[in-house]
């Protein structure tokens, strides 16, 4: 049994909802499993372990796992509020200025720009698997080309603006959570580990 997702999800749960989710409890677990599978599915991807270890998978991330799967979790966490049920649905409320006015979609709040081609970002927005799954896989391309620029506050920098020296003023906050986010990740998983053995 994969442990990723059962952490994942935990880790979702722990998070509480979005002061707008007005989704009853057997809905928003159902919604949080969906997302908790689609960042393992993503991690395992670009990482090419898991369901995707083959000797012709390439990688496009050179982090480990936990990492790259905590990395997601940051960034879902922190650009839509918790994983906030309506841009889960793609149905942000860009009148505010939500989604970056449209130009984003998802959780990850991806944009159609580099690697992320307007026909992926095209499909990305909902809450059936396969949305989550190509939002979380669009992320981790994203994150895939920002990776090498060095610190994780510099990574969030290079993932919210594409380039890594840019000023970002959450940049901090968001590498300081991802760190007790890697730390709870690792704690949920020897758990875990202790559990089954």
């Amino acid at each position: 049994m994969k442990t990723m997702p059962t952490i994942i999800l935990g880790m979702l749960r722990a998070l509480g909802p979005n002061h707008l989710d007005t989704e009853d409890a057997a809905a928003r677990e159902a919604r949080l499993t969906t997302l908790a599978d689609g960042m393992t599915w993503a991690t395992e991807a670009a990482t090419c372990t898991g369901d995707f270890e083959k000797e012709d998978c390439k990688p496009i991330s050179g982090l480990p796992p936990e990492e790259h799967a905590v990395y997601l979790f940051t960034i879902g966490k922190w650009d839509s509020g918790n994983f906030a049920k309506q841009i889960h649905e793609d149905r942000c409320r860009v009148h505010l200025g939500e989604c970056d006015g449209g130009k984003a979609k998802s959780n990850f709040q991806v944009h159609a720009t580099g690697r992320i081609s307007l026909a992926l970002w095209r499909q990305i927005g909902g809450t059936d698997q396969r949305s989550t799954r190509l939002a979380a896989w669009a992320a981790s391309l994203a994150l895939g080309t920002v990776q090498g620029c060095g610190t994780p506050a510099r990574v969030f920098a290079g993932y919210a603006t594409s380039r890594c020296g840019a000023d970002f003023p959450q940049a901090g906050a968001r590498a300081a959570e991802w760190r007790k986010y890697l730390a709870d990740y690792r704690a949920r998983h020897q758990a875990l580990t202790d559990t089954r053995e």
